[in-house]
């Protein structure tokens, strides 16, 4: 599909591309809806990425910063088993060390935070590209369109 899509005229790709983009927002809509919250700062620090050379888009902790701030979501969507561990806090007398048990937490398999929102993805744009595609098969199997 990726060598199909290559070899498509310019002006074609550049439609595919505006209806993606177009897609997008519904995606990342749906995609918020479905992540847990708590205090809708996972859900927030989603985001989404639309690459025009592969016409590739992406929906998620996109970038470093989204990371390092939704590290947590891994565990929401992965859970956690009750563990006891040892925290350290700087206070201004020094280092307090002390444990602190941690309760269990189920899973809530999102599949936001480790990039699979394909099966959302798809069940919002495959009627969206199904006609892109269509039209732009067919303007391609005429001769139309402006080639590289």
């Amino acid at each position: 599909m990726r060598r199909l899509l290559k070899r498509l005229p310019i002006d074609l790709r550049n439609e595919l591309a505006r209806d993606m983009k177009g897609a997008a927002p519904a995606i990342l809509g749906a995609a918020r809806r479905e992540t847990p919250r708590r205090s809708g700062r996972l859900a927030s620090l989603l985001s989404t990425k639309f690459y025009d050379k592969t016409l590739r888009l992406r929906v998620g902790l996109i970038g470093k910063a989204a990371n390092r701030a939704g590290w947590y979501g891994r565990i929401l969507e992965a859970g956690r088993k009750p563990q006891r561990v040892n925290v350290k806090r700087r206070t201004s007398n020094g280092v307090i060390s002390y444990a602190m048990n941690v309760k269990a937490m189920p899973a809530s398999r999102f599949d936001i935070v480790r990039g699979r929102t394909r099966t959302l993805a798809l069940r919002l744009l495959r009627p969206l590209l199904s006609r892109a595609y269509d039209r732009a098969l067919r303007k391609a199997a005429s001769g139309s369109g402006t080639y590289d």
